[in-house]
């Protein structure tokens, strides 16, 4: 019985503390699938809602964010921030991405998807990503993409502070 009482006491103590450091972990892991057959591609991003949150209100202030019904302001807001911190290259070429969807996927996930195209160029045999995602609010933030191309061929990319862009030859 006495063990129980200094379980339940280790347990009462450990808890709150483990509550504040609920992800120590600072990372964003995203898809990209490139289709050549089709010349476009889909950029799927997942961030930690409250590190994601708390990196867009550094830049705009706005309201509260609604993952259920995504307004104009967030829908702009999060579609600024990706397209000023990720770029992906396709040759020489900068590819343009539209705002798909945004949604909560997990507790403390959200996804969004983004769509671009690629179909004044004929072909391309080098991909440069860049991506900066959240790293100029968390100084130990990495960031994990993996590549597809046309569902075959997978590289897995992954991004840190002082490696921000990665150049892959097909």
């Amino acid at each position: 019985m006495k063990s129980l009482k200094s379980i339940g006491l280790l347990l009462i103590l450990l808890i709150p503390g483990g509550l504040l450091y609920a992800h120590p972990i600072k990372m964003t892991t995203g898809k990209l699938q490139i289709d050549t057959k089709d010349k476009n591609c889909i950029l799927t991003l997942n961030f930690f809602i409250d590190d994601f949150e708390s990196a867009l209100r550094q830049i705009y202030p706005q309201p509260a964010f609604n993952y259920d019904e995504p307004g104009e302001i967030m829908k702009a807001t999060i579609y600024e921030y990706i397209s000023s911190n990720f770029e992906l290259k396709l040759d020489d070429t900068i590819i343009r991405f539209d705002l798909g969807s945004i949604k909560k996927i997990e507790d403390n996930v959200c996804q969004v998807k983004l769509n671009g195209n690629f179909t004044n160029l004929s072909d391309f045999n080098l991909i440069t990503v860049k991506d900066i995602l959240l790293f100029s609010s968390f100084s130990k933030q990495s960031n994990i993409l993996h590549v597809f191309i046309d569902n075959g061929s997978h590289k897995i990319l992954q991004f840190y502070p002082g490696v921000p862009v990665r150049i892959e030859k097909l």
